[in-house]
């Protein structure tokens, strides 16, 4: 390994678990056994009838100071000094010994000095680990038996000695997740969190332009006590300013919770987010491996391409509210009006504003991106695609307001080429539309669908040739977990592991499902893009939980 390469997380884990499995104990690691905490290792062992347990934390982080792992926290003007998860886990695991885990490339200088002490103080051991060698560098003593060693000692008052822990140890109730601070590092994930493996995988970003955000992002997100819709758009709002020069319109987020009141729904926003994260960890390993297509597409459009992928990726769902429109606006007026009768309310009649705000100029400049004549299959084709009732496909009106916001806003930072890009993306990525394109005939109630597919005028899309649109229906396909909705409760998707392998690259995402219902499910709408989608280094692992299926599907196209 490297002398200057940092390990992940799960590098630490798996040295962490090895050793310890080794020596002879059973390792878990974030068991829901011990739920609401969620260590990242706990281990257990019995030794002459005397159980041996210990949990261990660890970081990856090359700095390490005292008040970044033992930081003074006030709730309600009370100062809970040397506050830590870790201390948390000594209470919640009174008798076992806890250990904290670092690496061995850490910066031992003053700042670690003192985070020592506070760890020799607390009765917390520490672990130095590399790749060859584990080291226990100092003795963890369990609360349980420090606390019953104080009360053996003869003291002339005990209630003083029990005040002074009480006081102590504070700490305690912040980190407890109920009623207060409802801190990862603790709770665990709960319905529409984000995967702990994709967050982690986050800390390993070294190339695009906004990685020092999303590593931040990712090193504070387990002592976050806000909920992941604030997290992603707080995270979106700066990005988009910060990199687009544009203002990200909140809108979205909060038809949110309109939509979800629809028992069918999941969710679009925080999905959306969930989609960035993944792209954007792939597009970075690309650039680490050489691979020519980041290069190229910044030489022909004049934009980094995580740039461009930034807004396909976080606006590609943007209209699904319009896909979606009938629901949300008769319960709104429901419940403004406090109707009980069934009514027809405010028909949506898109296809007067199609013509007044020029979306059809738009989708032309999208038509010509792909090669396509503006004939009359392709231009009616694309208008009944926006303004059908029975289609009002979001894909494609979420790509021409995208367009329309940057012509509104400017769009001096991202060059217009690479915007193009994110919006064929952003068009290309739902079925209804990609479909069509590679000749397979929807049923819709569109009477140019068939004639558009009989053309085929894109059977395969490569990822050398259209890298953003090819990388928005890969992630966007995988991406499942945390979606709250009734699919969710259905099928519990779940992100099992990402590798990307040096150059060439070779990406592998692992997902696994609740039960064989729900992986026939997905492994059909896995199949579906593997016939449009052609480039075999793309492979998707599907695994049933319940069942035990396994299938690995590669993107071989057609």
């Amino acid at each position: 390994m490297s002398k200057n390469k940092e390990y992940t997380r799960s590098e630490m884990r798996q040295w962490l678990e090895k050793y310890f499995k080794k020596c002879g104990y059973n390792v878990t690691s974030y068991s829901e056994r011990f739920y609401p905490v969620r260590v990242p290792l706990h281990c257990k062992k019995e030794e002459n009838n005397k159980a041996d347990e210990l949990v261990v934390d660890f970081t990856t982080s090359r700095t390490i100071s005292k008040d970044d792992f033992f930081p003074t926290i006030t709730v309600d003007k009370v100062k809970i000094y040397e506050a830590s998860p870790v201390r948390f886990y000594q209470y919640y695991f009174i008798r076992a010994k806890t250990y904290y885990a670092f690496p061995s490339y850490v910066t031992e200088n003053n700042e670690f000095t003192k985070f020592k002490k506070v760890c020799l103080n607390r009765g917390i051991g520490l672990i130095k680990v590399s790749e060859k060698e584990i080291k226990i560098v100092a003795e963890a003593h369990p609360l349980f038996n420090e606390i019953c060693d104080k009360l053996a000692i003869e003291h002339p008052n005990v209630k003083d000695l029990l005040e002074y822990y009480l006081r102590n140890f504070l700490h305690f109730f912040v980190y407890y997740p109920k009623p207060g601070y409802k801190r990862r590092a603790i709770t665990g994930r709960t319905e529409g969190d984000i995967s702990f493996i994709l967050i982690d995988k986050l800390c390993e970003l070294r190339n695009i332009t906004y990685k020092d955000k999303l590593i931040k992002l990712a090193s504070e997100y387990r002592q976050e006590d806000r909920d992941d819709y604030k997290i992603a758009l707080e995270t979106i709002t700066e990005l988009w300013l910060e990199i687009c020069k544009l203002e990200y319109p909140e809108i979205q987020r909060q038809l949110e919770d309109i939509l979800l009141r629809n028992s069918e729904y999941r969710d679009h926003f925080l999905h959306q987010f969930q989609v960035f994260l993944l792209g954007t960890y792939i597009i970075d390993k690309f650039y680490s491996n050489n691979e020519e297509c980041v290069k190229e597409f910044h030489s022909l459009y004049k934009c980094p391409i995580e740039e461009a992928w930034l807004l396909a990726s976080t606006y590609h769902d943007f209209n699904y509210s319009i896909q979606q429109y009938d629901f949300w606006i008769k319960e709104f007026i429901t419940q403004a009006l406090s109707m009980t009768g069934k009514y027809n309310v405010s028909p949506l009649k898109l296809d007067v504003a199609f013509i007044r705000e020029n979306f059809l100029l738009k989708t032309k400049e999208i038509c010509k991106a792909l090669n396509l004549e503006m004939n009359h299959i392709v231009m009616n084709f694309f208008y009944e695609q926006a303004v059908n009732k029975d289609t009002r496909n979001h894909g494609l009106l979420s790509a021409l307001s995208l367009l329309k916001l940057c012509e509104n806003l400017g769009h001096e930072q991202i060059k217009y080429p690479a915007l193009i890009q994110a919006a064929v993306a952003i068009a290309l990525h739902d079925g209804n539309i990609w479909k069509p394109f590679s000749g397979i005939k929807e049923r819709i109630n569109s009477e140019w669908n068939d004639k558009f597919a009989d053309e085929k005028f894109l059977i395969n899309m490569e990822f050398t040739k259209y890298p953003l649109a090819f990388l928005l229906i890969f992630c966007d396909t995988i991406q499942e977990w945390g979606r709250v909705g009734k699919l969710y409760k259905e099928s519990l998707p779940r992100l099992e592991d990402i590798s990307i392998s040096n150059k060439p690259s070779e990406i592998k995402v692992s997902l696994s499902v609740k039960d064989d219902p729900s992986y026939e499910n997905k492994e059909k709408e896995v199949l579906q893009i593997k016939k449009f989608l052609k480039d075999t280094r793309f492979e998707i692992e599907l695994i049933s939980r319940e069942g035990g299926q396994t299938t690995k599907i590669a993107m071989k196209g057609k």
